[in-house]
């Protein structure tokens, strides 16, 4: 408890200037808001929380590009919206901003039905996580055609439910294994799974009975 106190005492004592400086150049261009949190860990992102009073709102809206120039000319890095007008105890809004991208990432597609099957039992997902990170997913169901497809939706439907209600990568995998193995009827899919970090520069991969993933790069080609 101490320690969790002395953190949080710590992270409301960062970013006391920058603070100061944004509310003064919202103030001058006439946009109120309540309250500002600024978090930043070591080589992460920039996460901004600006929260409002609802009658603001349009205001806020309005102005989203005026409030992402202050935050990049503050804060001396590209500041993006992230998330807007989420509604906080029925009394205030929140506007959340984040550090924009350093890299960009090209994702091709490709499918095959296969022969005397009506659809592919394979399902995708390619989402944008609340922390920035892109997630691309890929879930096999067993077998081939609607079946195989009904049981690759359900797979990643749950998948994509779990990530943006905020439970953590090997929470949400536990929880679709048990839902599975726990079923009244015969679910198998596996998860293919790839979580793309483009302010870092880095991948992560999950797999959970799927087949291995190649690499390449230039003439390198490696396995996982």
């Amino acid at each position: 408890i101490a320690n969790h106190i002395e953190e949080s005492n710590f992270e409301e004592k960062k970013f006391i200037e920058e603070k100061e400086k944004i509310l003064y150049l919202l103030e001058q261009r006439e946009i109120k808001i309540e309250e500002i949190t600024i978090n930043k860990k070591k080589n992460e992102r920039f996460f901004v929380n600006i929260y409002m009073d609802i009658l603001n709102q349009g205001i806020i809206n309005n102005d989203i590009k005026k409030i992402e120039k202050i935050l990049t000319d503050v804060l001396k890095e590209d500041i993006i919206i992230n998330e807007k007008a989420s509604k906080i105890n029925g009394e205030k809004s929140l506007v959340s901003f984040i550090s924009a991208d350093k890299f960009k990432a090209n994702i091709g597609i490709a499918n095959g039905i296969k022969t005397k099957s009506s659809v592919s039992g394979d399902s995708i997902l390619n989402i944008r996580l609340k922390d920035g990170k892109n997630l691309i997913a890929i879930s096999d169901g067993m077998g081939s055609g609607p079946e195989a497809r009904k049981s690759s939706q359900i797979a990643i439907k749950m998948l994509e439910r779990l990530l943006s209600s905020g439970f953590n990568k090997e929470t949400s995998i536990e929880l679709i294994n048990n839902a599975i193995l726990n079923a009244n009827e015969e679910i198998y899919a596996t998860l293919d799974i790839a979580i793309l970090d483009l302010y870092k520069g880095n991948i992560e991969f999950i797999k959970n009975g799927a087949c291995p993933t190649y690499i390449k790069n230039k003439k390198r080609v490696q396995i996982l």
